[in-house]
């Protein structure tokens, strides 16, 4: 047995349901079970203070826009030809909406079609405007900028637009869906109940990975393990097993938790506890290798 050598095993079923159930606690606020903790505040504050280098921050922050755009264009073309089709289903809601039929399903599959096109043109424009004018900050300039509370809302803002969008859009296809489908009883509750658990799990998913992110300090340019590739003999460099690497991830969180809520001083090197946690679990399982 080799010093500072871990231990591989195969975890158990208790082991397993441990580290799941601690990722799912992970999210701080119950509506971070129905929208990604990438669309909060905390999310752009936490990016904000991890990247000292201002072009990086900009790049992320241009980027994020233009895959904002590239979405909801493609949202809108999907709306609008609903709309406008001439299907008989397209047809059909648009002359329930101009005879202001309130009790026929496929009138309100028009509304909600309507204000998610809405919803959707302003999300572009805003992302436009948002995505041209942060693309003009200086390097130096971008981190004032984002730590005002005009610069957070201006960056938070086409993501609120989008989830409206995205949930308006959710919405009126689950309905569209259901109505086509509604004659075969069992099909019809069992396709929505079946996108209803894929969008949750999408949610839960990334909430999870979104608080683990910031949680570890991993938006910073330091390693989570801060020493790790350094000569010390103590630490076995060979890559973990998914469910080992998890562990040690969900221990630095836990030795985070104190000051986690404070970004200005989080990212400090002086707060990484990572690289003690890493050869703390070498020792343990060199002490347990057989």
């Amino acid at each position: 047995m080799k010093k500072g050598e871990i231990m591989k095993r195969n975890p158990s079923f208790k082991e397993r349901f441990g580290n799941i159930r601690k990722l799912l606690r992970l999210p701080r606020s119950p509506l971070e079970w129905f929208i990604s903790v990438d669309h909060f505040p905390i999310w752009r504050t936490h990016l904000t203070h991890s990247h000292s280098n201002g072009g990086t921050l900009r790049k992320i922050l241009v980027t994020r826009f233009s895959s904002i755009m590239v979405v909801l264009s493609l949202l809108l073309s999907i709306e609008v030809s609903t709309l406008y089709s001439p299907s008989d289903i397209g047809t059909e809601i648009r002359t329930a909406l101009a005879d202001d039929e309130f009790r026929n399903a496929k009138f309100w599959i028009g509304i909600l079609i309507l204000l998610d096109i809405i919803a959707t043109f302003t999300a572009i424009i805003a992302a436009f405007t948002a995505w041209g004018m942060f693309s003009t900050v200086g390097d130096e300039n971008i981190h004032f900028l984002m730590k005002s509370s005009i610069g957070l809302h201006s960056t938070q803002l086409p993501s609120r637009l989008l989830l409206v969008s995205a949930y308006l859009f959710f919405s009126w296809i689950l309905l569209s869906v259901y109505v086509l489908v509604t004659s075969h009883g069992f099909w019809a509750e069992f396709i929505v109940c079946g996108a209803l658990i894929m969008f949750c799990q999408i949610i839960f998913t990334y909430s999870a990975l979104g608080n683990l992110i910031i949680q570890t300090r991993s938006m910073s340019d330091d390693p989570v393990f801060d020493g790790m590739s350094s000569n010390d003999d103590r630490v076995d460099t060979d890559p973990l097993m998914p469910f080992e690497m998890t562990s040690l991830l969900l221990q630095v969180v836990d030795a985070n938790k104190s000051y986690n809520d404070r970004p200005e001083s989080f990212y400090k090197p002086e707060q990484n506890n990572g690289f003690d946690i890493w050869v703390s679990y070498a020792k343990s399982g060199a002490e347990n290798k057989v």
